[in-house]
């Protein structure tokens, strides 16, 4: 359990040593690390380029709380695994997934496209 290489290699020696793919835990632990860091740079990338709409609009709030949602899943996930996967620190890592979909769900409700942006409907 060390971060952020898995056992001091950046891609494990037997990352796919198990076949099939959804029984190799290296392969599921490697996927799932690196779409942490590829969510949390890519949201930091679209809150960079949305800024000003985002500042503009009803979804300030829910973007700040997602954002905040988002570095509490990082930093658990990362404190879980260096602590080898402590019950109380992987609850808490999954509440705060649950919490995370949430404050997405609301994001995305504030910024929808209003329907009179939309153009005609199409029957």
């Amino acid at each position: 359990n060390s971060w952020p290489t898995m056992n001091g290699a950046w891609i494990p020696p037997d990352l796919l040593a198990v076949s099939p793919w959804y029984e190799n835990l290296t392969l599921i632990q490697f996927i799932h690390r690196k779409l942490a860091i590829l969510l949390v740079i890519s949201f930091s990338l679209w809150w960079f380029l949305c800024r000003a709409y985002v500042k503009n609009s009803h979804a300030a709030k829910a973007v700040v709380v997602l954002a905040l949602c988002l570095l509490a899943q990082f930093a658990l996930g990362v404190i879980t695994l260096l602590h080898q996967a402590a019950l109380p620190l992987a609850l808490a890592h999954q509440m705060t997934a649950l919490a995370l979909f949430a404050s997405a769900v609301v994001v995305l409700y504030y910024l929808h496209i209003p329907a009179e942006w939309r153009g005609p409907v199409r029957k």
